[in-house]
């Protein structure tokens, strides 16, 4: 690659400045140095190039970049999105690789039989998504002619769950009776028991109320097909934070739901009352 200038080699030839040629040379400058990045050198080098350089005051500059980079004790940051990740973090310890993760996704292999051998499960994407967590807010809500708090519940709820359904219109949305005291309640931080009639909208007030906690939120539910209709109804609204656990799951598919749990995979996860032991829990809770 070439942009246009001349660089005199040492044997008196004229050439155009090769930008690939120059990268290798900087990687056999740093062959050898403990803790060089060649792309860090070429930037500390400072470097300015000039119509008939010659290759010498290059490589001279170069090298001295990095013998002065290889005994600098500062934090050293190799910053690339032009690279891939490689190996060379294990033998360059004390520099810092930023890089492209090029992989998109991972082939899933599950155990085929009690001598563990493997077999082809599935593809699956990478995932970096990752819910950061703190201290739980005890809301103040306050609701009435001159107070706005049901109205921006009102706005969350048709923006997080309903806004794809077309039988519904935002401009006549409201809660019914029931939702709101649970819901408030809930954000504030009470013990809450909530009875409604099937079909009354239970489901919204302990999913809004999971959703608007910086947490990770437990669903025990004692049906598993009512575990399978949540999934799904949150699924078609776009909302795929979540998962379950069930007696369907074999043990390995219940292992990775945990793990991916304990990595802050999932807003919340449904839970059935055989996995609501204080142990399981806590193990989880702590981790996250």
């Amino acid at each position: 690659m070439s942009n246009g200038l001349k660089v005199q080699k040492r044997d008196g030839r004229v050439e155009s400045i090769d930008l690939e040629k120059m990268h290798k040379m900087v990687d056999a400058a740093c062959e050898g140095l403990s803790g060089v990045s060649a792309s860090q050198v070429e930037i500390q080098s400072g470097i300015q190039f000039y119509d008939g350089i010659t290759t010498a005051e290059i490589q001279e500059i170069l090298v001295k970049s990095a013998n002065d980079f290889s005994k600098n004790k500062s934090v050293k940051i190799d910053f690339s999105l032009t690279k891939r990740y490689t190996d060379e973090f294990q033998t360059n310890s004390n520099v810092i690789y930023v890089r492209t993760d090029y992989l998109d996704e991972f082939i899933y292999f599950k155990k085929g039989d009690s001598r563990d051998n493997l077999k082809f499960s599935s593809f699956e994407p990478y995932d970096y998504f990752k819910i950061s967590t703190t201290n739980t807010i005890k809301y103040k809500l306050k609701f009435g002619r001159e107070e706005k708090d049901e109205n921006s519940l009102l706005f969350l709820v048709w923006n997080i769950f309903l806004q794809n359904d077309e039988s519904l219109d935002f401009n006549t949305l409201s809660f019914r009776e029931g939702q709101l005291p649970i819901i408030a309640n809930a954000l504030s931080k009470n013990d809450t028991i909530g009875l409604l009639p099937t079909g009354s909208g239970k489901s919204v007030c302990y999913q809004l109320s999971a959703i608007l906690q910086p947490a990770i939120s437990f669903v025990v539910c004692p049906i598993k097909s009512l575990m399978y209709d949540q999934k799904a109804d949150l699924y078609s609204a776009f909302f795929s934070r979540i998962n379950h656990i069930t007696s369907d799951d074999d043990g390995e598919d219940k292992e990775k739901i945990q793990n991916e749990f304990r990595q802050g995979k999932y807003f919340f996860i449904f839970i059935s009352t055989i996995h609501t032991s204080i142990q399981w829990i806590t193990i989880y809770q702590a981790s996250i």
